[in-house]
């Protein structure tokens, strides 16, 4: 019997049938909306909303099929909304830290805060480890910038090559800085260090010691420690059995919540704009999906509220609500639907 999946709301998005554990079969419901950061305490749905994303987005992809681009060790821009399930809020960040003011600073700390979840970025100018006889290594002061992209390609990490001359990438972040072969470095030459640090950590001064990877910005499926989730596939049909469900998450670790947002939560950004601190409230809708198996009255699911995406360069938030059914249950017809519960939110 085919499902019939309708949108009765006035948001994007819709449903697929996907295989889980040992082949059972589940109807992955999503709906997503895009508001525009307008003033404090204020969004609006936006004029522009984001489209939807069916695959993963990369950063630099580009439109069309290029041998020469790798997927599995660029940076994802944005996850695929076709996501079929994500036990926890993730809240991820993608834009630029701002110096305060606005004006070039060798350092500065960039705060994001969703609710109770609360992250921090130490963010610098460029620096670089370089070798002298009389020093020996040192990192230099780092240079004053005005702004800084968030981008793990300027997180801890990298590629170096091992004993055989083959390339080989950290698996936390195959794009990022600092991850030397302290036995291989080049004393004529500088090398450059992350911008982007966890606040507490710091670079030694010696090149080749690991620190944490640390950004805002979701984690590719193929990176560690979300790679790690996936399980180890034996030609079962659907996942294998030990494939964890918070692969699907995206955002990092720290940025997870559980229990997930409900909407309404208030938005804390510190370090990413000239003005300072600047906040906003997440619109608070009543998401849910209306399942007729044709026997009895519907049954009313829940969609919970698992992404919450700040495109801070376009200042945008995209909001996406999530379900599963069990395919099992013979619904005939399922309806998805969204309410705002904020006056200031409704179109």
């Amino acid at each position: 019997m085919t499902t019939q999946i309708v949108n009765a709301s006035n948001m994007l998005g819709h449903g697929v049938l996907h295989a889980f554990y040992r082949g059972n079969r589940y109807h992955c419901l999503f709906l997503k909306a895009t508001f525009d950061w307008v003033a404090d305490g204020l969004m609006l749905p936006a004029a522009e909303p984001m489209p939807l994303q069916l695959n993963d987005s990369f950063v630099d992809e580009p439109e069309t099929a290029d041998p020469d681009f790798i997927r599995e060790i660029a940076p994802l821009r944005y996850p695929a909304d076709l996501t079929p399930f994500r036990p926890k809020t993730d809240v991820v960040l993608v834009g630029d830290a701002v110096a305060p003011d606005g004006r070039p600073q060798r350092d500065w700390l960039a705060r994001l805060k969703v609710g109770k979840l609360e992250q921090g970025l130490h963010v610098c100018g460029p620096r670089y480890w370089e070798y002298s006889r009389l020093s020996g290594w040192t990192l230099s002061e780092a240079e004053p910038v005005s702004s800084v992209a968030l981008d793990y390609r300027l997180a801890f990490g990298g590629s170096r090559e091992n004993e055989a001359g083959e390339l080989e990438y950290f698996e936390a972040n195959p794009v990022g800085l600092g991850w030397l072969d302290p036995q291989k470095l080049d004393r004529n030459q500088r090398y450059r260090a992350p911008q982007l640090l966890r606040p507490g950590e710091r670079l030694s001064d010696e090149p080749g010691k690991t620190v944490s990877v640390a950004g805002f910005a979701p984690v590719s499926p193929f990176w560690a420690p979300r790679s790690l989730l996936a399980g180890n596939y034996q030609g079962e049909e659907g996942y294998p059995d030990d494939f964890e469900l918070g692969f699907w998450n995206a955002a990092p670790e720290s940025l997870q919540a559980e229990p997930m947002l409900k909407g309404g939560e208030w938005i804390e950004l510190e370090g990413l704009s000239a003005q300072g601190i600047e906040r906003s409230r997440l619109p608070t809708y009543m998401v849910w999906a209306s399942v007729d198996t044709g026997t009895e009255r519907p049954r009313l699911a829940s969609m919970g509220l698992d992404l919450v995406y700040l495109d801070w360069t376009r200042r945008q938030v995209v909001m996406r609500w999530g379900a599963v059914v069990d395919e099992a249950e013979g619904a005939r017809r399922i309806s998805l639907h969204a309410t705002a519960l904020d006056r200031s939110h409704r179109e």
